[in-house]
């Protein structure tokens, strides 16, 4: 398991560059396309990796990490967001 980081100021503005393309590119394809895309991406990312530096181990603990936390937020996001709209 690797520690949780913060992330730095040049990580977190690449992160909302690109959650606001996914979301902008959600108005013209299904999530279920946009994860294909993304996954398709990762794997390209995943096969980039320096191998002198990194073990598929290593590389594959920070992908699964990673979804790991993401989907965490996501859910706690859904789960404390106040209702709106009413009945």
């Amino acid at each position: 398991m690797m520690k949780k980081m913060q992330p730095n100021e040049a990580q977190a503005k690449f992160h909302k560059v690109l959650r606001a393309a996914v979301v902008d590119a959600v108005n013209d394809i299904s999530l279920q396309e946009v994860l294909a895309i993304t996954s398709h991406l990762v794997g390209q990312l995943i096969a980039a990796q320096d191998q002198t530096k990194y073990t598929r181990e290593m590389v594959m603990s920070v992908v699964y990490e990673n979804i790991v936390a993401g989907n965490g937020e996501l859910v706690n996001s859904l789960l404390f967001a106040k209702p709106q709209g009413t009945a």
